[in-house]
């Protein structure tokens, strides 16, 4: 047994953002209790400066009972969970939006996916408040102090 030699050094691989030609949609269907909808779109890689505007956009979307989807599909009893999250690997990153059917939809979630949307395009019009954006402010900065 011998030392073995130091091989070449191995460069991090190119960033390659997705790019969508058109939509697609994929149902897996599935013995369960609960349908759910869960609609993904390709963002950014790790580290791009637009990385912390979609965690925030995913925190004002689905993070926790203040949040739009909450507000607009489980508090009006449209949805069982509903939120968002800003999920990043290191070549790529997806923003996820779902909303969980109450178990007796038996998978029809046309009148699911169709809330969602609506949800999302209020949203879209409507914006953030300021109040709401200060609030996510501080909650990340006391996230960031340990």
């Amino acid at each position: 047994f011998g030392s073995i030699p130091r091989g070449p050094e191995v460069e991090n691989a190119p960033k390659q953002p997705a790019k969508l030609q058109e939509d697609k949609y994929i149902t897996l269907e599935d013995r369960i209790q609960q349908p759910m909808v869960m609609i993904a779109w390709p963002t950014t890689y790790s580290g791009e400066e637009s990385q912390a505007s979609l965690d925030t956009l995913s925190e004002v979307l689905g993070g926790g009972t203040n949040s739009v989807l909450y507000q607009d599909l489980v508090k009006t009893q449209k949805a069982v969970d509903a939120g968002s999250f800003h999920d990043c690997a290191e070549l790529a990153c997806n923003f996820y939006v779902y909303a969980m059917g109450d178990s007796g939809d038996k998978g029809d979630l046309s009148t699911l996916y169709g809330e969602l949307m609506k949800s999302m395009s209020k949203f879209a019009e409507k914006g953030v408040t300021d109040d709401r954006l200060e609030q996510l402010k501080g909650k990340a900065e006391a996230d960031a102090i340990f």
